[in-house]
Parts: structure tokens; C-alpha cells; sequence
């Protein structure tokens, strides 16, 4: 995958609202005041329609536990299970999020993530939400996190679909709990960044600043940016630029 310019990244993670993405800001300067990447108020991306392969499952007839649910009816027919995350609300396990792959090349294999949720009517399981990497987008991995980043005290998924190369490319998508199931309120592609989950409930994003000579392999800065949930769109809390170590 291509590296996208450094500051395209942090851009689009600020000013997309629900409609589509935003444009950069140009270019930073590693030790002066960067432009801002993040606006202060920006929207949630809206939450997609299910992107499931043809004939995957998406209702469960058993009425069980979370973790009492098993996982191989829960991926697509002929899928391989790559682990389960459960969503905890209220001190118990409740959404299953379950990630799957397809084939054997490692470089163009289909992969996937899907959230499944509990109903009080039948069927007492369904999908609530599903995304799908196909084999040409060359995806390696989806690398999940968990943490309530949203301040319901609900636990939410963060998720990196890791493309790797030497950016580091990827796709980070914030996916939260509500009360019919599940939202994804963020959804970025990124190169030279990180997304990490913090101990206040917020989210703090590291992006690699460039200057105009600096080679690939290292960048002059660090832009720090720390964002928290109001409920209906990304807040800045603080930004900071430091030098890269």
C-alpha cells in the first residue's frame, strides 16, 4: 500500500463529518506550530451497512451466554476463526466480536470482523455489525483493543486492519456499544499513525511529522493528539508536537 502524505491522516480524522472525508490542511513544519489536523468538533463516520460475504451467517437460534455461544456458527461458512473479543456492559459480557479469515496466502487472504449482539425476541442473537477486507486490499491482519472510550461505561473496539509496509499503513475504526447493539464512530486510513486507548477513556493519536528532507525511515516530529467522545462527535483535549526520539 502507498504511503498517503503524513498529514492527510490526522486531517481526515478531524474534519470528515457525516458525509465524507476532508481534504489536508498542508504541510507541517516538525518544530514550528502545526496546523490543526483535528478540528475541535468533528462527526462520527456513519455506521456502514453489513459488509458480509455472501450466505455468512447473521442470526444465531440458541439462546445462550456470551461466552457460552460457539464461535463457528458465528463467521462465515468455511472461514478459519482468528479469536473473540466480548464487549462487557455492566460488568458482564455482552456483544461477541468475532474475527475470521478466509484462505491461505497470507498477503491475499479475506478477513473480517463481526459483531454479534443479544435480543430478548428470537432469534435471541443477531449481527449488529460487520466489516469484510477482500484479498485485494492485501490486509495481514486485524488487530483489536478494548476499552470505553465513550463514557457509557460500556466497553468499545478499537481496530486496526494492518496493511503493513513501511508506513505502516492500515485502516482504524472506533466501534461502540449502544444500546441496539453496535456504531462505528470512527473509521480512518492512515499511514505513519498510531491509535492507543487511554487510562482517562480518551483516544491519543501519534503521527509521524515529516519535514520536506526528512527520508522515510525518520520522521523530524511526533504530532500527539488526544481526542475524547462527547456523545456525538470527537473533541480535541490537547495537541502536542515533540521531537522525534
Amino acid at each position: 500500500m502507498r504511503r498517503l502524505p503524513v498529514l492527510l491522516a490526522l486531517a481526515l480524522l478531524g474534519s470528515c463529518t457525516r458525509g465524507g472525508p476532508a481534504g489536508p490542511t498542508g504541510t507541517p513544519s516538525p518544530t514550528g506550530t502545526p496546523s490543526p489536523a483535528v478540528s475541535s468538533s468533528p462527526s462520527p463516520s456513519p455506521t456502514p451497512a453489513l459488509d458480509l460475504p455472501p450466505g455468512a451467517p447473521t442470526a444465531f437460534e440458541q439462546d445462550l451466554a456470551a461466552t457460552e455461544v460457539p464461535i463457528a456458527p458465528l463467521i462465515p461458512e468455511g472461514a478459519r476463526s482468528e479469536g473473540v473479543v466480548y464487549l462487557a456492559a455492566d460488568g458482564e459480557p455482552r456483544l461477541i466480536a468475532a474475527l475470521w479469515s478466509r484462505g491461505e496466502d497470507p498477503f491475499a487472504r479475506m478477513l473480517g470482523l463481526v459483531v454479534w449482539a443479544p435480543f430478548e425476541e428470537p432469534p435471541p442473537w443477531r449481527v449488529v455489525y460487520a466489516f469484510t477486507d477482500r484479498p485485494w486490499e492485501q490486509v495481514l491482519a486485524i488487530r483489536p483493543r478494548t476499552g470505553d472510550l465513550t463514557g457509557d461505561g460500556r466497553e468499545d473496539l478499537l481496530t486496526f486492519e494492518d496493511a503493513g509496509g513501511s508506513g505502516a499503513c492500515g485502516v482504524w475504526r472506533v466501534i461502540a456499544q449502544t444500546d441496539d447493539g453496535a456504531e462505528e464512530i470512527l473509521h480512518r486510513e492512515t499511514c505513519d499513525t498510531t491509535m492507543d486507548l487511554t487510562d482517562r477513556g480518551t483516544l491519543l493519536v501519534r503521527e509521524a511529522v515529516f519535514a520536506p528532507d526528512d527520508p522515510h525511515c525518520c520522521p523530524s516530529a511526533v504530532r500527539l493528539t488526544t481526542l475524547a467522545w462527547t456523545g456525538a462527535r470527537w473533541r480535541v483535549v490537547e495537541r502536542t508536537v515533540e521531537p522525534a526520539m
